[in-house]
């Protein structure tokens, strides 16, 4: 547990043992020194938000920053098409893995799949500037207690108040107004300084040199567009640095003034009882543990849209692969000219061929921008729900905590295992019932998504790949015609690709053997015919392979079977 926590219910016990004693042994001038505590760090959390908030654009860096690590990500991807460059794509993709690699190593301890680094950063140092002034308040109120002034001298501490209130606005502003004394932000500033020297170098030095390639290899042809285009991309890196960066408006001035200052704590005085509110404290205390909890709740929710993005990567991944397979299999077919050896018959089957699997790779390409515009909907959607649940159920959490507390309350030193048993108890189980239905819910959609275009569009592109190996390529096989015969073999080792491809995504061909029993679960009968040597339901011959997800049929296996 944090010290923050910690203290908390250190606060929340002191409570209770007054709330208990509820005899004049509880000071009212104790009541109101707490309620003015809280109001002046209330008032200082507050403008400390909005001097933060005036100041956003830096944490811009760190999107920026882990978005050009993507674009570096992306191209290096590209490498595993081809196994040799020109000497100037060699040279570049060394440079973009060593910048990957040197960005990761460094940037280790600071990145999250959770939060903004930087704006994290932020909230510790506002949330340490209110611990401090908490502190000196605490101090100054026994000074205060034990001078032996009345209740209605407390308003003489107002300018001591606001002096700490000030001070703490000082401190926060002295780290928030100034990026280079924070650690998180220093890194992240140096290192996007650092990626724009580079790019700017690298464009200066290549660009044009790269820009005059032709690579014949389709696959160098991609990397040296993508390496132009994150080259020609690097002046809009450099004009949001520039202008938009370097040019953020200063942070505006929050400091209110003492009159505002003081109307705000005598506000909060205005409501404080002189005694008998011990109760109203201690019911405070327990709902900012009860808001604890919810929000840990929420943090679950929150780790579900890490979960959604797993599932839609995994599908995302699988469709670059095919792709990618497909397109490595065009640039390995050899050319069949008129005046070779190949019939025209061949020649016309094999131009067939190229054909579809160019129509696959943007039919490909196609639904795969598709289907990340739907799911990423689907994240978002999930992500920005505001309301998980009602607000009239974190009252009730409260009322069932608190009666729960008032029945069995823990001993001194018992709170902690409490409020441990309490978040999976009665209290917190409705709302942990609408999180989990929820959750469900769009985990079972992004499920379906994802089967569906398993189904559609992933496999039934492979499905009809089968099938132009049936009933296409098996004619080329039976060449005289050496360039013929290589050609059948890139098209059949396509299809090992494929398999390959599948089974590293734990997809598995169902392809049953002759005399295998019929199973309806996995196999499909398309034709059933008599056949010697085969007993009924065996299989005599499969037309087109099945597949399965893990331990989920998605396409039955086609076969003929013996009646």
């Amino acid at each position: 547990m944090t010290g923050k926590r910690s203290n908390q219910r250190e606060i929340l016990w002191q409570e209770w043992v007054k709330y208990k004693e509820a005899t004049s042994a509880v000071s009212s001038d104790v009541e109101i020194h707490r309620a003015l505590k809280i109001a002046t760090c209330r008032e200082l959390a507050r403008d400390m938000a909005r001097f933060r908030s005036s100041g956003n654009k830096e944490d811009g860096l760190y999107a920026q920053l882990t978005s050009l690590m993507d674009v570096y990500r992306g191209v290096l991807a590209s490498k595993s098409r081809h196994d040799e460059f020109s000497c100037v794509i060699v040279e570049i993709l060394s440079a973009f893995e060593a910048r990957l690699s040197f960005f990761e190593r460094d940037a280790a301890e600071y990145l999250s799949d959770f939060y903004n680094p930087i704006a994290k950063e932020k909230d510790e140092i506002m949330e340490a500037s209110i611990l401090y002034v908490a502190d000196l308040i605490d101090r100054e109120f026994g000074i205060f207690s034990s001078s032996g002034d009345s209740q209605s001298d407390i308003t003489k501490i107002f300018d001591k108040l606001y002096g700490y209130y000030k001070e703490g606005l000082r401190i926060a502003f002295m780290s928030l107004g100034d990026i280079r004394t924070r650690k998180n932000a220093r890194f992240f500033l140096g290192a996007f300084e650092r990626e724009m020297n580079f790019l700017e170098n690298l464009s200066q030095a290549k660009l044009s040199d790269l820009e005059t390639l032709e690579p014949e290899d389709p696959a160098e042809r991609d990397i040296v567009e993508r390496v132009v285009k994150v080259l020609r991309e690097t002046p809009v890196y450099l004009v949001w640095f520039q202008n938009d960066y370097h040019s953020q408006e200063s942070h505006v001035d929050v400091c209110r003034s003492f009159v505002e200052f003081e109307k705000a704590l005598k506000d909060e005085i205005s409501v404080v009882q002189p005694r008998g509110n011990s109760k109203e404290t201690f019911e405070e205390a327990m709902s900012i543990e009860t808001r604890v909890i919810i929000d840990k709740i929420r943090h679950s929710y929150m780790k579900g849209a890490y979960r959604l993005r797993q599932v839609i990567a995994s599908d995302v991944l699988l469709t670059t692969e095919i792709i990618e397979a497909f397109t490595k299999t065009l640039g390995d077919m050899p050319e069949l000219t008129p005046d070779g050896d190949a019939s025209e018959t061949e020649r016309l089957i094999t131009s067939g061929i190229i054909e579809t699997i160019e129509i696959k790779i943007e039919s490909l390409n196609d639904s795969l921008r598709e289907f990340k515009q739907r799911t990423e909907k689907l994240v978002n959607t999930f992500a920005s729900e505001k309301e998980l649940f009602p607000e009239t159920m974190c009252k009730e959490a409260l009322n069932v905590l608190m009666e729960t507390w008032m029945k069995s309350p823990p001993e001194e030193g018992g709170v902690d295992e409490f409020f441990e048993s309490s978040k999976d108890g009665e209290a917190f189980v409705e709302i942990k019932h609408i999180v989990d239905k929820k959750l469900s819910a769009s985990m079972e959609k992004a499920e379906k998504n994802a089967f569906k275009y398993k189904k559609e569009v992933l496999l039934f592109e492979v499905c009809t790949y089968e099938e132009i190996l049936t009933h296409s390529v098996s004619r080329l096989r039976q060449s005289n015609s050496e360039a013929v015969i290589e050609a059948a073999k890139v098209l059949d080792d396509a299809f090992v690709m494929l398999e390959v491809i599948l089974r590293k995504n734990n997809i598995k061909m169902l392809r049953p053997v002759p005399h295998d029993l019929f199973n309806a679960k996995e196999h499909e009968v398309l034709v059933a015919e008599k056949q010697d040597g085969f007993a009924k339901g065996e299989i005599i011959k499969i037309v087109n392979a099945g597949y399965m997800h893990g331990e989920t049929i998605i396409i039955r296996a086609n076969v003929i079977a013996a009646k």
